[in-house]
């Protein structure tokens, strides 16, 4: 067969110590791969930041913090999730996207720990607001330096490592703590939606950042993390999303049925107050009557005198 007149290659390597796969192929072909491979993710990044503008939205009427961290939190993970794309890089091939995921990861770190500590307040101690503070300012360095070193970027993940697994161990006591005082069903789907993140974070951060040491012992131990997607994380934000707004719409159902019990109340001590001006009004009403007559009599008594 005659060669091609141009020919388009789609490279991707997995991980560093790894080989990359190459395909190669007209380009529409690889359009329709790469299009294919990302509906998921395109799916998933539609969901979260439609999310995350109702949530906005949400915030500009009520000022509740807790709408503003979970804006935060959808906004960065649909933003991660849009841009690990092939197809992006089609109209916007620049390394720092890349980066963004690493930092995207830390924002949502410290977004989460934005809500659980708006949901529940007094179960989330000194520490963990301490340790959402700090991630919040490790996020916010990490980005401008990833705009500048590549070798600065790289420290400060490494810095992340340790500080990741530490807001764990607080959010799970946060969570657990929250869950053993109430034992309702907010508590309830916010433990099962930390359970999941949590689960699904750990491996991405042992599997696809190369934790120190750390990524390569895991992997020789448990060799089934090398098969998994790379996506896995976005799921399991969205799994966790859907448990937080399940927990914000029982918060309003009961705050609506406490509002509908004060109205009913309400109207019960409106009628009762009404039937008793009624009642007063009838009383005074007939001690009137009873006045003018007296006082008629009277009149009519002295008259004859």
């Amino acid at each position: 067969e005659p060669l091609p007149s141009d020919a388009y290659l789609l490279l991707k390597t997995p991980r560093q110590d790894l080989l990359p796969w190459i395909m190669i192929g007209n380009r529409a072909d690889l359009l329709e791969f790469m299009i294919r491979r990302d509906t998921d993710n395109l799916l998933i990044a539609a969901l979260l930041l439609f999310c995350g503008l109702v949530s906005i939205g949400v915030f500009a009427v009520r000022r509740e913090k807790l709408y503003l961290y979970f804006f935060l939190l959808c906004f960065i993970g649909g933003g991660s999730s849009l841009i690990r794309n092939f197809t992006l890089k089609i109209l916007w091939d620049y390394r720092w996207l890349s980066y963004f995921q690493t930092v995207g990861l830390m924002f949502g770190v410290a977004a989460f720990m934005g809500v659980v500590e708006a949901l529940f307040p007094r179960a989330c101690g000194r520490s963990a607001r301490i340790l959402k503070r700090v991630m919040l300012g490790l996020s916010s360095v990490t980005l401008g330096v990833s705009l500048v070193s590549l070798n600065g970027y790289n420290a400060l993940t490494f810095v992340f490592y340790p500080l990741f697994f530490l807001v764990i161990v607080s959010l799970f006591h946060t969570v657990w703590r929250a869950y053993r005082n109430g034992r309702d069903v907010e508590s309830a789907w916010m433990l099962a939606g930390f359970s999941t993140m949590t689960g699904v974070a750990c491996v991405h951060v042992l599997h696809f950042m190369q934790v120190p040491f750390l990524s390569d012992w895991l992997r020789m131990l448990v060799p089934a993390l090398k098969r998994m997607p790379t996506d896995l994380i976005f799921w399991g934000l969205l799994l966790n999303v859907f448990c937080i707004v399940r927990v914000i719409v029982h918060r309003f159902g009961r705050i609506n049925r406490q509002l509908a019990e004060f109205n009913r109340d309400l109207e019960l001590l409106v009628a009762e107050r009404t039937a008793e001006l009624r009642q007063s009004s009838t009383e005074l009403e007939a001690a009137n009557e009873k006045l003018s007559s007296s006082m008629k009599e009277t009149a009519e008594a002295m008259a004859e005198t």
